[in-house]
C-alpha cells in the first residue's frame, strides 16, 4: 500500500473520529450510532497504522475484502436503522392519539364551563 493510501485511510480515520466525538459532546447523536462510527473510525484507523494487517491474516486481496465487509455492514446498519425507525414510529403514534385524547377532553372541559358561566349569568 503506498503512502498516499496510508494517509487517506488515517485521515477517514480520525476525520470520523473527530466528527463523531464532535457530535457526541453537542448531543447531536445517540451513543448506539456513535459506537457505530467509532469503529468504523477505529477500523480506519488501525488500516491506516497497520496496512499489512489485512495480509498476514491471509487475505489475499485487501480491497475486495474491505468492500464486502463495508457492505455487509452497511446492510447491518441500515436493518439498525430502520428497526429503530419503526420503534419511533409506533411512539409517535401512540403520542398523538393521546393528544388526540387530551385535545378532546379539554374541549369537553371547555364545553362544560361554558353551560356553567351560562347558567352563573341567569
Amino acid at each position: 500500500m503506498d503512502v498516499y493510501n496510508l494517509a487517506l485511510s488515517l485521515l477517514f480515520g480520525f476525520t470520523i473520529l473527530i466528527c463523531i466525538l464532535y457530535l457526541m459532546m453537542k448531543q447531536k447523536t445517540n451513543e448506539n450510532i456513535s459506537l457505530i462510527w467509532i469503529f468504523v473510525a477505529i477500523i480506519g484507523l488501525i488500516q491506516g497504522l497497520f496496512p499489512n494487517i489485512l495480509y498476514m491474516i491471509h487475505i489475499s486481496n485487501p480491497p475486495i475484502f474491505l468492500s464486502a465487509a463495508a457492505i455487509v455492514f452497511l446492510l447491518a446498519f441500515v436493518f439498525y436503522l430502520s428497526s429503530e425507525l419503526s420503534v419511533a414510529q409506533s411512539k409517535i403514534n401512540e403520542l398523538s392519539m393521546h393528544i388526540s385524547l387530551l385535545n378532546n377532553d379539554v374541549m369537553k372541559l371547555r364545553t362544560q364551563h361554558g353551560q356553567e358561566s351560562a347558567e352563573d349569568e341567569i
